[in-house]
């Protein structure tokens, strides 16, 4: 991305540009796309809070024109949205603008969304008075909503003062929690501010705990079910000696675990699988240091969590048996029995473990209390040594690239042709045809396409695109490829234990190679919101089939990167990074080749990039950009790999009810002269279909070239034997050759 020329922006906003264009997208925006409009929000507020003078400062650094005195009219900006004034001029995206003005107000993203294990000097601060809040913003845009600040749970240090606090934004419609930190202000007294200082990953109510040794520590492990419990219990003012609510804000492994040495805890899970095995790992984790610890089971339900989070869902019989007891902190109900049932009804580890096997969440072999299980089983070298060797240095191949224990991860933005990208790979694999830079599978492999976008006719109308409606070559990915459309057969969860049920049955029945996933977003959001282990879990048991994995995922807003947790990413073998057409299109580097099909037609253009590979390791870092027109094939432009070869889906010549495809040898000799070609002669080679002809004048038409211009290409054709003329005068024409396949 190309800085801005703008001289009159300031030292220090050039600077800024320069440090946060080198740091990655911070991890609390990658695994929540909404904390980065809160952000945006946040941003804006906190400019909108300045003083006139120091907004007009401000502004001035970043090259707004000075005010002046007079009748002209002057190009300033006098609004709020400084993040869409900073898009402007200094040319980043609207997060990077502003995570650089954010930053240069003092606020930074983690400071907002993150909390961090304490350190020596978070016992020192001095703290705020409660109330201290004029700091904090009234009111936040984010989009096209408005979320006021509605709620402040102050959190205290063992001074009674106040040491940071968690702040809830809402509207009628939804809500947000985000964390404040005490900051010293002019007159060296305290108040909370969010973003300008990072929060410690403290257990709410600390200084209750060390006041009530004795008292039991109430835990939800869920910041909603925390938050309104916490304000049910002090709105209602109960004893906190009889029970304290506490709670957490962050991730949980930063949390600081001294004030539950010696106490009596009782955990609240999340209501979902993952919250439970969570709760019993905790529980695990804390057992040898706390006095006792149980887990109270039954969902309890609060204002802001998500509708299907407390719904029974399809597969999921142990929800019902769960939601029987269910608690809604929204109705009418007595604080002080709903802690007194929470004291009295927490089971026990081994309790907690009887009933996630009695009510089906987990089999009776995960159960801890089984007296006898199976032995862990091992692979000794000895008996892997007669294991096939991977040749790393063979000829690239989609056979090297897609393979089981090689997980493919491919994202890019919308509308940047992932899912034809996805086609032409699943179709190399299921007829052999040269997929990119790769050549086709030596063995037609079986593939199963779980798609959660397409209907059946607009994969058929995709398909027969890439394979240029030749028959054969149509025919044999239509043997080879098995589809399931979720918008037509019905909605698929991958993270569904019966549908993964169904998925791996189906694997088994039709020998199923290779499964690829269209996408993420349609068929596992929830993998996208933390449950990437249950994903992976479900992906590496299709690998234990000998199944290769294919999956494709959508890129965040800015298209800096894929959505969900860094795991996703972590866990993958090879990543392919997807930018289309309008991200090359913001690139200023672009060679005349690119621009060249960029401004040609609808098509797609796209760059694809091997940001990880562990097989081949040729492809690492590797790029290569391609154009597909048009109702037409694949065209190579350029790309950084020693020997570049475009693709070619169209493997045979003749009649196409007559043929069959064509050799490996076939194809590799003439993609080498294909790849030495411009691009206007790839694209005028690929109008050629089996048993048409086609004069000058139709090449004339059809590209919109002079009479000098379509001779050229046509003579570059013919030199190259990849069209012969018929014909002679004004009535020749052309026609493919069959040298190719002689």
């Amino acid at each position: 991305m190309g800085h801005t020329n703008h001289p009159e922006i300031s030292r220090a906003i050039r600077s800024l540009l320069g440090k946060i264009d080198k740091l990655d997208t911070p991890t609390c925006f990658r695994e929540n796309d909404k904390n980065a409009e809160i952000f945006v929000g946040l941003t804006n507020a906190f400019f909108a809070a300045q003083h006139i003078c120091d907004r007009e400062d401000f502004l001035k650094e970043l090259g707004n024109p000075e005010r002046k005195i007079g009748w002209g009219k002057q190009d300033i900006f006098t609004g709020d949205d400084v993040v869409g004034f900073a898009m402007r001029q200094l040319n980043r995206d609207r997060i990077q603008s502003a995570r650089i003005v954010g930053e240069r107000l003092g606020i930074k993203p983690e400071n907002c969304f993150d909390a961090f294990p304490p350190s020596a000097n978070d016992e020192v601060e001095t703290g705020a008075e409660p109330g201290s809040y004029y700091l904090l913003p009234k009111e936040v845009h984010v989009g096209d909503s408005i979320f006021y600040l509605s709620h402040v749970d102050e959190q205290y240090n063992f001074r009674g003062k106040v040491c940071q606090a968690i702040c809830r934004y809402s509207n009628k419609n939804d809500s947000f929690f985000i964390v404040a930190s005490v900051v010293l202000v002019r007159n060296s007294s305290g108040s909370l501010s969010i973003g300008h200082a990072p929060a410690s990953a403290w257990a709410f109510s600390r200084a209750a705990i060390d006041t009530f040794p004795n008292s039991a520590i109430i835990f939800p492990m869920s910041l909603h079910v925390a938050f309104h419990l916490r304000k049910l219990h002090r709105e209602a003012k109960l004893n906190e000696q009889d029970g304290i609510i506490s709670g957490h804000f962050g991730n949980i492994e930063s949390l600081d675990l001294h004030c539950f040495c010696s106490r009596k805890v009782i955990l609240l899970p999340e209501f979902s699988r993952d919250g439970y095995l969570k709760a019993k790992a905790f529980a695990s984790k804390i057992q040898s240091s706390v006095k006792e610890v149980k887990i109270y089971p039954w969902p309890i339900v609060a204002a802001g969590m998500p509708a299907d989070a407390m719904v029974a869902g399809s597969g999921s019989p142990w929800k019902e048996s769960l939601l029987e007891q269910m608690v809604d902190l929204k109705e009418e109900l007595a604080p002080s029995s709903l802690r007194n049932r929470i004291i009295a009804k927490a089971l026990s580890i081994p309790d907690f473990e009887k009933l996630l096997v009695e009510v089906g969440l987990v089999a009776s072999k995960e159960g801890s209390q089984l007296e006898s299980c199976d032995a862990l089983q091992v692979t000794t070298l000895e008996a892997s040594q007669n294991s096939d060797e991977i040749d790393v240095s063979a000829e690239l191949s989609l056979d090297l690239l897609i393979q089981p224990n090689f997980i493919l991860f491919m994202w890019g933005g919308g509308h940047s042709g992932k899912s034809f990208i996805l086609m032409t790979l699943i179709l190399g694999v299921a007829t052999g045809t040269r997929a990119f830079c790769l050549s086709g599978s030596k063995q037609r492999r079986k593939v199963l396409l779980l798609d959660g976008e397409l209907t059946k006719d607009q994969f058929r109308q995709r398909l027969s695109q890439l394979t240029q409606n030749n028959k054969a070559l149509f025919d044999s990915a239509s043997k080879n490829i098995c589809c399931y459309f979720a918008r037509e057969a019905g909605s698929l969860d991958l993270l569904n234990p019966e549908h993964q049920k169904s998925i791996l049955a189906r694997i088994k029945m039709d020998e199923i190679k290779v499964l690829a996933i269209d996408n993420l977003i349609s068929l596992a959001d929830k993998a996208l919101k933390g449950a990437s282990v249950r994903l992976f879990d479900f992906l590496y048991a299709v690998e234990r089939e000998g199944v290769a994995v294919i999956f494709v995922n959508h890129a965040t807003k800015g298209n800096a990167e894929s959505k969900g947790s860094v795991d996703i990413e972590n866990k993958s073998q090879t990543i392919i990074h997807i930018e289309g057409r309008k991200i090359l299109s913001e690139d200023k580097d672009l060679s005349t080749a690119v621009k060249s099909a960029l401004e040609k037609d609808e098509g797609i253009v796209v760059r694809l990039t091997f940001d990880k590979c562990k097989l081949p390791p040729t492809l690492n870092e590797k790029y290569e950009i391609y154009h597909l027109p048009v109702h037409g094939s694949w065209n190579y432009i350029e790309g950084n790999l020693p020997v570049d070869k475009p693709l070619d889906v169209v493997t045979f010549d003749g009649e196409t009810s007559a043929t069959s495809i064509s050799s490996a040898e076939d194809l590799n000799s003439i993609d080498a002269v294909i790849s030495k070609l411009s691009e206007d002669q790839q694209t005028l080679y690929n109008l050629f279909r089996p048993g048409n002809k086609l004069a000058r004048r139709d090449v004339q038409k059809h590209f919109n070239w002079g009479e000098d211009k379509a001779g050229k290409e046509l003579k570059a054709l013919k030199e190259n034997k990849l069209i012969t003329a018929v014909g002679s005068g004004p009535a020749i024409a052309y026609k493919k050759s069959d040298h190719y396949l002689s």
